[in-house]
């Protein structure tokens, strides 16, 4: 029983320290996927130029694309192919 206790308690550790490394790619997914949602409802709903409304901006987007391009999303399962398809409508839309 005490070697079981041991194993979990080192395994709580590890598991509060990836969370700690992990957490600005967590925070940053989790919010993709809620904005990845409101606008592919928006984009059935009303069309493609409502939903040029909801793309990314700003600061927000760099952080997203920066994490994308160095993996940072990798561990947390990926980028689903829709949260890409919105990544890269905001892109295109900031470089037109």
């Amino acid at each position: 029983m005490e070697f079981a206790h041991e194993i979990l308690l080192s395994s709580w550790d590890e598991l509060r320290r990836w969370l700690e490394e992990e957490k600005e790619a967590i925070i940053l997914k989790n919010y993709l996927a809620d904005e990845t949602r409101r606008w592919q409802r928006l984009k059935e709903a009303q069309g493609e130029s409502q939903a040029r409304n909801e793309l990314l901006k700003g600061s927000r987007l760099e952080q997203i694309v920066g994490l994308r391009e160095a993996n940072a999303f990798k561990k947390l399962g990926g980028l689903s192919p829709n949260e890409n398809e919105f990544v890269n409508s905001s892109v295109a839309w900031r470089d037109q």
